[in-house]
This record gives structure tokens, C-alpha cells and sequence, in this order.
């Protein structure tokens, strides 16, 4: 009921990680019920030595600790949740170009690759950013004017992601696309290259927002 009461999602959502995000902020609201099954199982183990028939205290108090414990303890090995615009201006400066005033961001570094497999890419990186107003996205828009693409082509970004976000066949979620080679300096390229990083940006005008990810090509 508290991380209902708490927990306030962005609405409408461009991108699943922004609920997680928001749920780790609330789980170690756990650690505040810790004590109550902790003294049930105490409770229970002290008078099932006393010959007294509470099993059902220690069966109630491990579960509940061993589940309390576990969200609060999880909450502290999350991924790397970043609301800061470090990154985006980072990559706004090798785009040459300057985000509005007013913007929110999210983002999050996905450091194990064994649960991002892809044959072909590994993501490092995936990011939100909402515009505060429809004037400053238009903005952005036209100052990459020349570079954003209708559609972007399957074997160009990683499936998984392709599928769930970016699919030119299945999607209409997104406007307009922009993919970038950090190593060749050159937007919108025809062809991946191994070892290469590329940045991919999707712009979703009814949200007033962009998705990003950032892989490198194996």
C-alpha cells in the first residue's frame, strides 16, 4: 500500500525502465517492517522450544523476513539509475547542438551484458528525455532537421530493443529516428562496424519526449 501511495509513475510512460526506476526509490521502505516478522520467528523458535505449539509463527516470520529482506537488501544492487543530464550534454556536444531549458532526464547503465545478449550488440546505456513544452521539442527537431531518418532498418540496432521500441514494421510509436557513429562521425550510416559505438534517438512528438540507447557493435 505505501509504494502504491508513493510510488508515482510517469504518465504516459515512453520507456519500461521508468517504472522501475521509481520503484527503487521506494523499496527500502521494507526495512521498516524488518522487525516485526524478525521478532515473530524469535517469537516462534523460543516458544517451540518451550513445548508450546506456535509453529505457525516461525513458518509466517522466516517468510516474511526472508521477503522484506530481500526487496530492502535488492534495492542497494539495483542498476545505475541517472536523473542528471551529464550524459545528454555530453552527447549534445559531439552532435553540436544545445537541448532546451526545462527538460527531465533519465537514464540507466546496464553493466552485465549476460542479461542484455545480443548476438550482435551490447547495450550500455538507455535513456529518456522529456521536453517541457511542445516549442522546445520542435526546436530540437529542426536543429537536427537534415538528420533524422522516418524509419530505421532491423540490422542497424540491437533486436531486442528494435522489437520493443523501434520496429519500422510493427511500431508506430515513434516519429521520426537518428542513429550516430562515435567512431566515424557520421549520422545515419548504412552499415554497422565491429567494435564501433552508436548512439540511436527516437523522438515520440505525443509524449513530448526522446528515447535513446547507446551499444556498442561486437
Amino acid at each position: 500500500m505505501l509504494n502504491g501511495i508513493l510510488v508515482h509513475y510517469p504518465n504516459p510512460l515512453i520507456a519500461d525502465f521508468e517504472r522501475a526506476s521509481e520503484n527503487v526509490k521506494v523499496m527500502w521502505i521494507g526495512c521498516l517492517f524488518l522487525p516485526l516478522p524478525i521478532f515473530c520467528l524469535i517469537f516462534g523458535i523460543v516458544f517451540t522450544i518451550k513445548k508450546y505449539r506456535v509453529v505457525s509463527n516461525v513458518i509466517v516470520g522466516a517468510i516474511m523476513t526472508l521477503l522484506l529482506g530481500w526487496i530492502s537488501i535488492s534495492s542497494l544492487f539495483h542498476e545505475e539509475y541517472d536523473t542528471s543530464n551529464t550524459y545528454w550534454n555530453e552527447l549534445d556536444s559531439v552532435l553540436n547542438i544545445n537541448l532546451p531549458e526545462g527538460m527531465s532526464y533519465l537514464s540507466v547503465k546496464h553493466t552485465k551484458e549476460s542479461s542484455y545478449k545480443d548476438e550482435r550488440f551490447f547495450v550500455t546505456l538507455e535513456g529518456v528525455a522529456r521536453f517541457s513544452s511542445k516549442e522546445s521539442l520542435n526546436s530540437y527537431i529542426s536543429s537536427l532537421n537534415d538528420k533524422w531518418e522516418p524509419s530505421l532498418l532491423n540490422n542497424m540496432v540491437p533486436a531486442t530493443y528494435y522489437e520493443k521500441a523501434i520496429s519500422e514494421e510493427t511500431s508506430n510509436r515513434f516519429d521520426r529516428y537518428l542513429l550516430y557513429s562515435f567512431n566515424d562521425n557520421v549520422f545515419n550510416p548504412k552499415t554497422v562496424i565491429s567494435g564501433n559505438r552508436y548512439v540511436c534517438i527516437a523522438l515520440l512528438s505525443s509524449k513530448n519526449g526522446m528515447y535513446l540507447i547507446d551499444y556498442n557493435a561486437k
